[in-house]
């Protein structure tokens, strides 16, 4: 339970600030189009995982 909170809470915060960082790198529809797929991508390696 502990492993699962810890890979939310530092997974989630270390890509918000990473996020905040690439904005101000790349282009703003960059970031949007990858914030975007990135739903679906997950889905789609959740589900084939899965299956295997």
């Amino acid at each position: 339970m502990f492993q699962l909170l810890f890979v939310l809470i530092f997974d989630g915060t270390l890509v918000y600030f990473l996020l905040l960082i690439s904005l101000n790198r790349l282009r703003a529809t960059t970031v949007s189009t990858y914030l975007n797929l990135l739903p679906i991508f997950t889905t789609v390696i959740a589900i084939l995982s899965v299956q295997s």
